[in-house]
Order: C-alpha cells, then sequence, then structure tokens
C-alpha cells in the first residue's frame, strides 16, 4: 500500500477468517492513508516517557523548575504504575481513566493528579507526533478537576506571634516584608534595588528565586499576573530604608567579600539566600 507521501510499504495481517483478515488489512490501509503509522508501537508508556523526559521535556520552554517539577511527577507516577507497563498498541481512554482512580485512592492532591495527567498527555501527544501512535487516547479522557480551595494564612494574632518570633533573628526584615507587602518568599529573595522605587512608593516583582538541581536560581515568575507593581505603605517604606541603610554598613565592613550589592533582599548578605532557610527551624 502506498502512504501520503507515495511511499510503498508492505504490511502482513493474519486473522482466524479470511474476513477476519479482510477487515484487519482494510484497517491498516486506512491508517497509512491518513497519514497514521500502520500500527502503534509496542514500546511501553514508561520507555516513552523517559525519552519525553529527556528530550521533548528538556526541549520546552517551560521555565527550568517546572521541568524538573514535570520530571519528578512522572518518574513517581507514571514509570512505576500500572499505566506505564502497557505498550503504546494496548493503552485505550479506560486505563486512564483506570489510573486516575488509582492516584485518588492514594490520597494525592487534586493538583498532583492533573499535573500526572496532563504529563502522561503530552508524552502521548509526542508519541503521535513521532508517528508512534495513530491518535492520542488521553485526549478524550476528561481531564481531572482540581477543587478550589481557600490559601492557608494566618490570623493577626498567629502574624504577630511569628514576627515577635523572629524579631531576634536576622531574617526579621524579610518577614516584615513578606507580611507588609503580600510577597512570596522567593519574590522577596528576588528582589533588587532598581526593582524598588521609594520615591514613587512602588516596588516591581520581576523574578522569584528558586533552588533548582542544587543551584539557586533567579528566575522569571510563572505568570504574566505575577509581574506586577506594589504599592509600599508607610512601615513598607520605612523598613526597605532601614535596610538599605543597614546593607551600606554591611557593604563597607565585607569590602571585597559582598557578591550582591544590589541585591534589596533583607536580610542583606554576601550571597543569595536559599528559600527555605528563614522557614527552617
Amino acid at each position: 500500500m502506498t502512504d501520503e507521501f507515495g511511499r510503498s510499504s508492505r504490511h502482513t495481517v493474519y486473522g482466524e477468517t479470511a474476513q477476519d483478515a479482510r477487515e484487519k488489512a482494510s484497517a491498516i490501509r486506512r491508517r497509512v492513508e491518513g497519514g497514521q503509522p500502520a500500527r502503534d508501537r509496542r514500546e511501553t508508556v514508561a520507555a516513552l516517557t523517559l525519552h519525553w523526559i529527556d528530550t521533548s521535556l528538556q526541549a520546552s520552554e517551560r521555565k527550568q523548575n517546572t521541568k524538573v517539577m514535570y520530571a519528578g511527577v512522572a518518574r513517581t507516577h507514571i514509570l512505576g504504575s500500572s499505566i506505564g507497563q502497557l505498550t503504546l498498541d494496548r493503552i485505550r481512554p479506560s486505563h486512564i481513566e483506570g489510573w486516575v482512580v488509582e492516584l485518588r485512592r492514594k490520597g494525592l492532591a487534586g493538583s498532583t493528579i492533573r499535573s500526572a495527567y496532563t504529563i502522561l498527555r503530552a508524552v502521548l501527544d509526542t508519541a503521535v507526533r513521532d508517528g508512534a501512535l495513530a491518535a492520542n487516547p488521553a485526549a478524550v479522557v476528561r481531564r481531572p478537576r482540581v477543587t478550589a480551595k481557600e490559601a492557608p494564612h494566618l490570623t493577626p494574632a498567629q502574624l504577630a506571634d511569628l514576627l515577635s518570633a523572629a524579631s531576634e533573628t536576622r531574617y526579621a526584615p524579610l518577614f516584615a516584608l513578606l507580611a507588609l507587602t503580600g510577597l512570596r518568599r522567593g519574590e522577596a529573595l528576588a528582589l533588587r534595588w532598581p526593582d524598588i522605587d521609594l520615591d514613587k512608593g512602588t516596588l516591581r516583582v520581576r523574578g522569584t528565586l528558586s533552588r533548582i538541581g542544587g543551584h539557586l536560581v533567579v528566575t522569571e515568575p510563572k505568570t504574566a499576573k505575577s509581574r506586577r507593581f506594589v504599592p509600599l505603605s508607610q512601615p513598607a517604606d520605612r523598613l526597605l530604608r532601614d535596610v538599605r541603610a543597614t546593607q551600606a554598613e554591611e557593604r563597607a565592613r565585607a569590602g571585597a567579600a559582598w557578591r550582591r550589592p544590589d541585591s534589596s533582599s533583607p536580610p542583606s548578605s554576601a550571597s543569595p539566600t536559599t528559600p527555605a532557610t528563614p522557614f527552617v527551624r
């Protein structure tokens, strides 16, 4: 038979009856004429997922910390699961639905289950693109829902206790800044003085500090909405002016050892602060 590009190929089919064999041959012909592979590969979903992690995921424009997270979810919830052992020629939508049920029974968070589904669908999309699979069975499976939950937050009394406990530590300015501006910790730790205009009373969020692969990296915020200007209250203004003055004193004492002279992230230091450090006791 001849495919859409005029290339000829030979395929052998077997059936219990002549009619069965003819139907299988017709099915293959329709796939080839439609630009699909004659047969889906017998490669396992797990093997394809590993290939996807090393190639398509790394080549994507996702943020590096998202790539690390996706790879971790794929290794944990696809490679070692029942879905990972299936071959491409056997996987069906009902298998994927059963796998989602399996993840729910494990008590995983809805967001984790949705991420796992999103990754599996991307893996199978790659198989379709590469001619290993005729159609993506995940495309007809409803994406798992995530129930909206109110984000946990501190009460005024709890916040007062936190600031009191931090008051005698070098991280007191950081906690105060978080409380006064609502910044995420990675956003606060990524701040630099060019991001702050004390004359206009604004603070610009342009990055977030994360630990990726053992290294501290400042990356762009995940969404366009996260890139924003934050108005500074009088207490926040006073705090940042005090931090700037303290940094000037520390810079003078540190001399050549000072490696981040433009960092506005309290506490001031000669190197970036790991995002989790202020929150570890």
